[in-house]
């Protein structure tokens, strides 16, 4: 309906219709044809009814008929004909509303105006597809609205089973890959018709160790992994200290002050059958939260030679790594077996020291994974007593320059890394010919398990691996200008490329020492009295080799001169200076220096009439270190007490009685051992462990006045190297 039916046609005057004189560009609208120029008189209403059917054409002037205008004069005016259809079935009435309408729209469009304005021409755009408009809502799809219909709620629940069936439900709390039941559970359960039907009920206790039991290795050692962390979690929440263990080493009751030991425990005697007479050749406290203690021992008889353990097929041919828990001494809580001879050991850093590795005699390097289950390797029945010995998780042995050369592993240590932690650590080693290897540790994961079985050094089952990363073989002056002498007198320089380094060319070594710091330097003890410097990372700077005599001596003034005639058999850098490390030698003399200077910053000359096997500094005094000769002694060295000589030497032959061979020590080492935690601070005691060759380890409480420090030790010991460092500039 339009909004002017209301309106009534008849109450419009004549002058409401008049337009004014000068307005002729008016347009006329003719609706009723005109017959003459003479003035209708007549005005719509009384236009006569026609006939039904018929269409009727009406000439309109924009005005009533009865206003006049339309004489002579408008007949040049443009009109415009609107034929109105004379629809069937229309009453006067209809007609009449009709009319009254397009009276009013006339009388509107009258009343706009029009402005032609100009436009610049559209830019040319290239046409969008359907797609296109669709998405922009345009063209055809301007209109389109997308909606989308509930006819529900928002969910709906149907129960799609028809028959009943027999179900069983389990609940724990496990890490990932754990929720999966497996085959036994469900036949065995205590729950299940058929298990109350068959057999006895099975306890929860039995169904936890069916399911540790069945596990696949990688599941097994992941639950490990996870109640490892769990644990101790739960027990702080309980208010319990799931870390704190107290050391089975009772306290002396009157140390004198010049002892070292305020208590000690022996190790071994318990597993003479597995430990018997096995040299010790390495210690290593563990540096993380557990109270433990690595050792490896070697085979036994290991001194008649290789001819004598070749016909013994038995454990006691094979070496033997060893993990002591200190709160639980009376058995060793993991035993390590190696095929070859073990000459030295460390752990992995914090805090993945489930990891630990050792060097052989033979050239390679073992690594074994102490998270791995017991049931993965063979049960031993030694001396009346099983237990499970543990082959290595990967070895190096079967490389081919380590089958060929045949070098021993001096030296072994560890370097964390940080970046990923699948690869947490690396293990660098010294052979006995100067060549440094680093092996990057990697976790594989168990996908990646299945495309290492080609990697014959790893153990089935094992995820731990060693890559091979970089090989330095250059280290000292010697290497680095390679010269051969010729028989009769003079020089020869001679090494031709891809010719294998002679024998003038390689450096004998006995001890590696990994410094600490981004340069990534380490240390190599060798023949002629010299400690040799190299780097993992690029060329270290010099000094290049540092020498066991005063800055004012021969050797340090002259090149040429004639070498110290003694070999570097130990060599330790302090944990509280950096630049600062000392040497042990074959002669028996111990050499105190910095890291800045080629001349020794101290010298101790003629200490033993022995070989120096082990020098070690304090973990608790930096001006305090140790040293251990062949001849069963620890020689201590006080830097503020004395420069000159060690202020306190202490035998540690053991002669039993019911032994007619005294025990002669091997090795010696010295730590902070964890025992737990207090006020969120870890709690650590100082402890030393003396090795013997017969198997025995002599483990110790450090005296309270070695374990006191004095004001000003640090500083004492940087002012020593740093002013002979100052003295070799100024010469």
């Amino acid at each position: 309906m339009s909004d002017y039916e209301d309106e009534d046609f008849e109450n419009y005057d004549d002058d409401d219709f008049e337009a004014a004189a000068e307005e002729d560009e008016e347009d006329d609208y003719d609706v009723l044809p005109t017959k003459s120029a003479t003035p209708q008189s007549t005005t719509p209403k009384e236009v006569a009814s026609p006939t039904r059917g018929a269409p009727v054409r009406t000439s309109y002037t924009g005005r009533p008929p009865s206003a006049g205008g339309h004489g002579p004069s408008n007949l040049s005016r443009t009109t415009a004909s609107v034929s109105i259809p004379a629809f069937a079935g229309l009453t006067d009435a209809q007609r009449k509303a009709a009319k009254k309408k397009l009276a009013g729209a006339i009388q509107r469009i009258k009343k706009i105006s029009l402005q032609v304005v100009v436009m610049d021409d559209f830019p040319q755009l290239q046409s969008l597809s359907k797609y296109e408009l669709y998405n922009m809502g345009r063209s055809q799809y301007a209109g389109l609205k997308v909606a989308s219909a509930q006819t529900h709620e928002d969910d709906k629940d149907e129960e799609m089973q028809t028959d009943e069936i027999d179900t069983r439900g389990y609940s724990c709390q496990v890490p990932e890959d754990r929720n999966t039941p497996f085959e036994g559970e469900h036949t065995l359960s205590a729950g299940g018709v058929v298990a109350a039907s068959s057999g006895p009920a099975i306890t929860p206790a039995n169904r936890l160790v069916m399911r540790i039991t069945a596990m696949a290795p990688d599941q097994e050692s992941k639950l490990l992994a996870f109640m490892r962390w769990a644990g101790p979690i739960m027990l702080a929440a309980l208010g319990m200290n799931p870390t704190a263990k107290k050391l089975a080493i009772s306290a002396g009751k009157d140390p004198k002050d010049a002892a070292l030991s305020a208590g000690s425990v022996k190790l071994g005697h318990a597993q003479e059958a597995l430990l018997s007479q096995r040299p010790v050749t390495g210690l290593a406290f563990c540096p993380g939260p557990s109270p433990l203690l690595l050792a490896s021992y070697a085979p036994v008889g290991a001194q008649l030679g290789a001819a004598a353990l070749l016909q013994d097929h038995s454990l006691n041919s094979k070496g033997v790594l060893a993990v002591w828990d200190l709160s639980a001494p009376s058995s060793p809580a993991s035993v390590l077996v190696s095929e070859g001879s073990p000459s030295c050991c460390c752990w992995a850093p914090a805090p993945h020291t489930n990891m630990v590795f050792a060097g052989m005699e033979e050239g390679g390097v073992c690594a074994w994974d102490l998270e791995e289950p017991d049931s993965r390797h063979p049960l031993e029945v030694v001396g009346g007593v099983g237990m499970f010995t543990r082959r290595p998780s990967y070895t190096t042995e079967y490389l081919a320059d380590v089958a060929t050369t045949a070098a021993p592993i001096v030296g072994i240590t560890t370097t964390p890394r940080t970046e990923s932690r699948s690869r947490p650590c690396q293990v660098v080693s010294l052979n006995g010919w100067g060549t440094v290897t680093v092996y990057t540790v990697v976790l594989l994961a168990p996908a990646e398990k299945n495309a290492a079985d080609a990697d014959i050094g790893l153990r089935p089952g094992s995820h731990l691996k060693l890559v091979r990363t970089t090989q330095l073989t250059r280290l000292g002056m010697r290497t680095l200008r390679p010269i051969l002498a010729k028989p009769g007198g003079g020089m020869l320089a001679g090494v031709q490329a891809g010719e294998p380094a002679k024998l003038d060319q390689l450096v004998q070594t006995f001890s590696l020492q990994v410094l600490s710091g981004p340069d990534m330097d380490l240390l190599a003890g060798s023949d002629a009295g010299k400690v040799l410097r190299g780097s993992l990372v690029g060329v270290p700077p010099a000094p290049k080799e540092y020498i066991p005599d005063d800055h004012r001596s021969a050797v340090a003034t002259r090149p040429s001169a004639r070498p110290v005639p003694s070999c570097v058999t130990c060599l330790h850098a302090s944990p509280f200076v950096p630049i600062a490390f000392v040497s042990g030698h074959s002669n028996g003399t111990v050499a105190l220096h910095g890291l800045h200077g080629g001349a020794a910053a101290a010298v101790w000359p003629d200490v033993t009439r022995g070989k120096v096997l082990v020098v070690r500094w304090s973990p608790v005094r930096p001006a305090v270190f140790y040293a251990l000769d062949s001849l069963c002694t620890v020689f201590t060295f006080d830097l503020a007490a004395s420069r000159t000589a060690p202020v306190a030497a202490q035998s540690f032959m053991l002669k039993d009685k019911g032994k007619q061979m005294a025990s002669l020590p091997t090795y010696f080492d010295i730590g902070m051992v964890n025992t737990g935690e207090e006020k969120g601070k870890a709690v650590s005691t100082p402890c030393f462990c003396v090795g013997y060759d017969d198997g025995l380890l002599d483990v110790n409480l450090l005296s309270q006045k070695q374990a006191t420090p004095v004001e000003g030790e640090q500083q004492l010991l940087e002012e020593l190297v740093r002013t002979v460092m100052d003295k070799g500039k100024a010469k």
